[in-house]
């Protein structure tokens, strides 16, 4: 009969790396993980750190130290973790996050992010979320003091006005701060973002269902626009869609509108330049009177 403590202990040694006690039998158990690996230990090996692996895909491995070399990052198969990080630091996750931890529908064979088809998606697409979360920091801060004479009954009608606007623009950083963490929450659909303005369709970005089998949604966005604010806009508003195709809801005229009140609030600038541009045409009427 096996020793319920020594079977606690096995569970403990995967998930933590704990070391095993020793004891008079050998014992067997086995571990799968979403990486495709399957490992069988008995007490001996493991007390010695020489597990038998088995990998599905039936790659013969280098090894360095006991250690499995993957080409941009070493695996340890004896507590199941990745020893090293990405030669790409991502902001919205672990950098020893392989595949977003789903190895199953993506691919990640150099080291990069597997949601950005080149790196200057991908920092666009951080630059804007890093920006938001220090403009939601930053508006904290001055709601904090704000609220703090509000309650000494020291602001003035004026300031409470002020102090309204200024809950009402956070409310808006919020929302889209809410909207990134929704789309690099490890439980939604992937998404991938392009820079391509081939497939942008003429517009400064476009949201579409992907073909590549690894990605549920597509952002493509434009080339370049005169600064990074604006391009960082962009993201911001196509980010409103991919929320809208989570929940379900087919694009309408309302939504595009939306969109452009969570851009409008990442780059005011960028709403006088749309402006510009767009002179004369339906869409900066329809814009325009959304605000």
């Amino acid at each position: 009969m096996r020793d319920q403590a020594f079977d606690k202990s096995l569970v403990d040694f995967f998930s933590a790396g704990a070391s095993l006690p020793r004891g008079s039998e050998n014992q067997y158990a086995k571990s799968y993980t979403s990486f495709s690996s399957r490992f069988r230990f008995n007490e001996d090996q493991a007390l010695k750190n020489k597990p038998v692996a088995y990998f599905s895909e039936g790659a013969s491995l280098p090894r360095w130290r006991g250690n499995f070399y993957y080409g941009a990052r070493y695996y340890d198969p004896k507590i199941s973790v990745w020893l090293s990080v990405d030669p790409i630091l991502k902001y919205h996750e672990s950098p020893y996050s392989f595949t977003s931890n789903n190895p199953i529908m993506l691919i990640d064979p150099d080291g990069r992010d597997t949601t950005f088809a080149t790196q200057q998606a991908k920092d666009r697409f951080d630059a804007a979320y890093r920006r938001t979360n220090e403009m939601i920091g930053e508006l904290e801060k001055d709601m904090d003091k704000y609220e703090a004479k509000r309650q000494n009954g020291d602001l003035s009608d004026n300031k409470l006005e002020d102090y309204a606007d200024l809950a009402e623009e956070y409310r808006g950083w919020k929302d889209i701060q809410e909207e990134f963490n929704s789309i690099i929450d490890e439980n939604s659909p992937v998404v991938k973002y392009e820079i391509n303005d081939a497939k942008t369709e003429g517009n400064a970005g476009l949201t579409t269902p992907s073909k590549d089998g690894k990605s549920a949604w597509t952002v493509y966005l434009k080339e370049g626009y005169p600064n990074s604010e604006f391009n960082e806009s962009v993201i911001v508003h196509e980010n409103y869609h991919v929320n809208k195709r989570f929940q379900g809801s087919k694009q309408s005229r309302s939504e595009e509108l939306g969109a452009f009140i969570r851009q409008g609030t990442y780059s005011p600038g960028f709403i006088d330049y749309f402006i510009s541009t767009f002179k004369g045409s339906n869409l900066l009427d329809a814009v325009i009177r959304a605000y």
